[in-house]
């Protein structure tokens, strides 16, 4: 079992600052990386929206603003390979 409580912070954190319409991919690299080899775990996620986008999907659209799918796991795969290969998360 991972740290479902680190995930539901950097969650609060990342959903704060969007609403606030302040995060950038700088400020999200400085906040994620600082979780890698922390075992985070999604299993702390609450599913907190903000214009319809989750955290992952939040994420996503940081990076990639024009990313669009109808399915979800899509927009996983993307999280997983942007948490994996720019934050080193495992």
């Amino acid at each position: 079992m991972g740290n479902n409580a680190a995930f539901n912070d950097w969650e609060h954190t990342v959903i704060t600052l969007r609403k606030h319409n302040v995060l950038t991919q700088e400020i999200l690299d400085e906040i994620s990386k600082h979780q890698a080899n922390t075992d985070i775990d999604e299993g702390g996620m609450n599913y907190t929206e903000v214009d319809g986008y989750d955290v992952k999907q939040i994420c996503v659209l940081v990076y990639k603003p024009d990313f669009q799918s109808d399915d979800y796991d899509e927009w996983c795969d993307e999280f997983y390979e942007l948490s994996g290969n720019r934050w080193g998360w495992r």
